[in-house]
């Protein structure tokens, strides 16, 4: 397994769990809201947490809809998808402003850029490890400007078959850099498919038996209610 230097952590076969808080988008939009889910996330022990940045024109289509758990989240009943995203963006000085939170707070600032111009403005402001969406993962132009970055990547598998994530993996490993694996959650297939239950355990135990075959690995992120844990 490739090892991944931070300042106060390494990421390898030899160290304890590494645990990412996911924050995502629960800020609503709020900076104040933001600086409160670092604050749990240190709470909790997390030794980084992760935000995300999305320019919604680039990323919500006009024929888009909503999954069901984001109707909880709607202000109003009329309220459209784009509007919705467009609460939840973080602007770039904004996104400054939590990670120096972060820094103040003495824990690691990561963040999951949904486009190419969101790439490049975390690289500016040295993130050190890159987390790719399992949605981008056919998105060859942004994973060839992730690549182009030269850092460690977090690569998320979510519902593709092998052939989408060896693809995925080698353009990200032109970098030269360690690509650790998402694994894939049953929840995930339960929450997408019809699928009964054993089915998917099946489906699952094959695609991360293929990947551990082919990548020659037997580490896995996974992705948890609570956020991602290094599995070693």
């Amino acid at each position: 397994m490739d090892k991944i230097k931070l300042n106060n952590n390494q990421i390898s076969d030899n160290n304890r769990c590494f645990i990412i808080g996911e924050a995502g988008i629960n800020h609503d939009g709020s900076i104040q809201k933001a600086k409160e889910l670092v604050d749990v996330a240190i709470d909790a022990g997390v030794d980084a947490v992760k935000f995300q940045m999305f320019d919604t024109p680039k990323y919500i289509s006009k024929d888009a809809i909503f999954a069901s758990y984001m109707k909880r989240a709607l202000l109003r009943k009329d309220e459209t998808i784009a509007e919705f995203f467009r609460r939840l963006e973080v602007r770039k000085k904004d996104m400054v402003e939590i990670q120096k939170y972060c820094k103040k707070r003495k824990i690691l600032f990561l963040c999951t850029p949904f486009d190419i111009q969101n790439v490049n403005f975390l690289n500016r402001i040295n993130v050190p490890i890159i987390k790719v969406a399992s949605f981008s993962l056919t998105n060859i132009f942004l994973l060839e400007s992730i690549a182009r970055l030269k850092k460690p990547v977090i690569m998320s598998t979510g519902l593709h078959n092998l052939s989408e994530i060896e693809n995925a993996y080698n353009i990200l490993k032109k970098s030269n850099k360690p690509v650790k694996i998402d694994e894939l959650q049953k929840k995930v297939w339960e929450y997408n498919s019809d699928l009964e239950t054993h089915t998917v355990e099946t489906h699952i135990y094959r695609i991360r038996k293929k990947i551990q075959e082919t990548f020659k690995i037997n580490n896995f992120i996974s992705n948890t209610d609570d956020g991602y844990k290094l599995n070693l």
